[in-house]
C-alpha cells in the first residue's frame, strides 16, 4: 500500500486501546498522520462521550485549536469538557459536565446470567427520557462471564452448537451489503430504557435487547468484524445516563458517522485472530450471537 513518505502505516488494531471499540476497520493498514485522516477515523478510535463529541466537532469543520486525538484523549474528563466547551458551542452543542460516578468507577458489565427474557419484563414498550433516578447498586460490580457453551465446539471460525452453527463475522465490503445498507433510512434504533434504574435485572435484560440491535445494526453495514465489547457499551449506558444524555440518541449520531465513513473507506474482510482462544472465552448472547473476548478483540458469532 502506497503512502506518501514520512507518513507511517500502523494497523488499526493498534489504534484500539483497551477494548474493542466501535471502529471502522479491523486489518486495514492506514495512515493517520494528516488531518484528514484523522478525521477519517476519529469515531473509530472514539471510546468515551466527550471523545465521540471531539470527532463530531472535528467532523462539522471546527475545533481547529484542539489538540490531536491522541493528546485530547490522554487527558481528564474535566479537562476534556474545559478544551471541548468553545467549539462544541459553535456547532450548538451544550457540553456536559463531568459526573462524580464517571472514570473507573462506572460500571462495566459482562454477559453474566443471561437468562431467557418473558416478554411481560421487557422494560423496552414506552419512550422514556434519562432521569436522575439513581443508578443500580450492583452486588457484583465486575462479574466473571457466565459461559453457556455447554455442549458446543470451537472450531477455527465456527462455534458449532448441536445442529445450531455460529460463524465468526468479519467487516464486509460495500458492494455485499444490501442497496440501503448505508442510507439514511437504516437506523440503529437501539430500544429505550423504560425500566428502573435501581433494578439490576431490568438494566441487564436492557442491555442484553440493547446490545443484540447494536450487533444487528453494526452486521447490516459490513462492520460486523469489528464491534465494542458488551462491558464497554454499559460502561456508555451508565455513563450518558449520569450526563443526562440520551442513550439511544447518542448511538444514533455515531451510527450515521459510521455509515458516511464506512461509504467512503475500504475494509478488509480478513477475520480477526481467534488463535488460542477457547470457549471459556465466550458467552451466548442470544440465539443470534455468542461474543467472545480475545485480548483487545471483541468477536462475534452468528448464526446466518
Amino acid at each position: 500500500m502506497p503512502v506518501n513518505a514520512g507518513q507511517r502505516l500502523i494497523t488499526c488494531r493498534q489504534l484500539i486501546s483497551l477494548a474493542a471499540n466501535v471502529v471502522l476497520i479491523s486489518t486495514v493498514l492506514f495512515a493517520p498522520a494528516s488531518d484528514a485522516a484523522e478525521k477519517s477515523f476519529c469515531f473509530a478510535m472514539a471510546e468515551s462521550y466527550y471523545e465521540q463529541l471531539y470527532c463530531e466537532i472535528r467532523a462539522k469543520g471546527e475545533g481547529s485549536n484542539l489538540p490531536a486525538f491522541y493528546q485530547f484523549k490522554n487527558n481528564a474528563e474535566q479537562t476534556q469538557a474545559l478544551l471541548l466547551k468553545r467549539p462544541a458551542a459553535k456547532i450548538g452543542v451544550v457540553v456536559k459536565a463531568p459526573t462524580l460516578n464517571s472514570s473507573s468507577t462506572k460500571s462495566n458489565l459482562s454477559l453474566q446470567a443471561k437468562k431467557p427474557l418473558s416478554t411481560a419484563n421487557r422494560p423496552v414498550d414506552k419512550v422514556q427520557h434519562p432521569t436522575n433516578e439513581p443508578r443500580a447498586q450492583l452486588t457484583s460490580p465486575e462479574p466473571a462471564l457466565t459461559h453457556n457453551t455447554q455442549g458446543c465446539r470451537l472450531k477455527a471460525q465456527h462455534i458449532q452448537c448441536g445442529q445450531q452453527d455460529y460463524r465468526l463475522l468479519t467487516n464486509l465490503h460495500n458492494k455485499r451489503l444490501s442497496d440501503t445498507a448505508l442510507a439514511s433510512t437504516n437506523k440503529m434504533a437501539l430500544p429505550r430504557f423504560t425500566g428502573n434504574m435501581q433494578n439490576e435485572d431490568q438494566v441487564r435484560e436492557y442491555l442484553y435487547l440493547a446490545y443484540e440491535q447494536y450487533l444487528n445494526q453494526m452486521r447490516s453495514i459490513g462492520l460486523g468484524g469489528v464491534t465494542t465489547r458488551f462491558g464497554k457499551f454499559s460502561y456508555l449506558f451508565y455513563d450518558y445516563h449520569d450526563k443526562g444524555l440520551d442513550f439511544p440518541d447518542r448511538f444514533e449520531t455515531l451510527f450515521h458517522y459510521l455509515k458516511k465513513d464506512k461509504a467512503a473507506l475500504g475494509v478488509s474482510e480478513q477475520p480477526a485472530d481467534s488463535q488460542g482462544m477457547t470457549l471459556a472465552q465466550c458467552a451466548w448472547l442470544s440465539t443470534q450471537y455468542y461474543v467472545c473476548e480475545h485480548g483487545k478483540n471483541n468477536l462475534v458469532y452468528a448464526t446466518q
